[in-house]
């Protein structure tokens, strides 16, 4: 058969047979073809030559959704500044809906919502807590206690015991003369020689104490206000 009766297919096959190059596919094609197989499942009702066209451009969160191995986290590389001021306003009330947010940043609401979900499955935005006066638990009492492990005791381990400590609010692991900074809350002072009696003893080598008088708040809103470095 000639070339000039052939079909396209047929040319493009000669052509990579005769080439050794692999034929190429057209992002819509793929899309198609992965639309066949159940592996793309389009959320907007855009249609696939356009969403063709501008998937290699697109610059935002994937306007479809993929499954298996096609699915794909979008990552935030840097934070920009809309990115920093949701943050800020987070940081003020973390209960703030998104309607609120968008009208105090003067965002839509899908832009909003976007931005959230993408802060946090890149990790930018690791939780919103729930803080509790340890007062009000009957616990008026904190202290910082410097723990230096024993040998043979591993940071792991020590944590798994730390955990089951109700009197443990938070600890931090460090480089330098302690492993492990703990941050407990007390009842009282007998309290206090009772949790730091019972640091030792899930394998503490040598303990310092520091009573905390006055915590700190809000802290980290220049860290969020700072103007970004090119």
């Amino acid at each position: 058969m000639g070339v000039k009766n052939a079909s396209r297919a047929e040319v493009v096959r000669s052509r990579c047979a005769t080439t050794g190059r692999p034929r190429r596919t057209s992002i819509g094609r793929r899309i198609r073809r992965a639309r066949r197989r159940n592996r793309v499942r389009i959320t907007h009702p855009w249609h696939v030559p356009y969403l063709a066209c501008r998937v290699s451009n697109f610059r935002g969160v994937c306007p479809f959704s993929m499954a298996g191995p096609f699915r794909r986290r979008c990552a935030v590389k840097s934070l920009d500044d809309v990115d920093r001021s949701l943050l800020q306003a987070l940081a003020r009330d973390g209960r703030a809906p998104v309607r609120a947010l968008a009208r105090d940043l003067a965002l839509g609401d899908s832009t909003v919502s976007v931005r959230l979900r993408r802060l946090r499955e890149s990790g930018a935005l690791a939780a919103i807590r729930v803080e509790v006066d340890p007062a009000a638990l009957g616990r008026p009492i904190q202290a910082l206690v410097r723990v230096r492990l024993r040998h043979g005791v591993t940071c792991g381990t020590y944590e798994r015991r730390l955990r089951e400590m109700p009197a443990v609010l938070s600890a931090l692991v460090l480089l330098g003369d302690a492993d492990i900074e703990v941050r407990v809350a007390c009842r009282n002072m007998d309290d206090l020689e009772l949790a730091v009696a019972t640091l030792r003893e899930a394998g503490a080598a040598t303990t310092s104490t520091q009573i905390v008088t006055r915590t700190v708040t809000g802290l980290g809103q220049a860290l969020l206000a700072e103007k970004r470095t090119k």
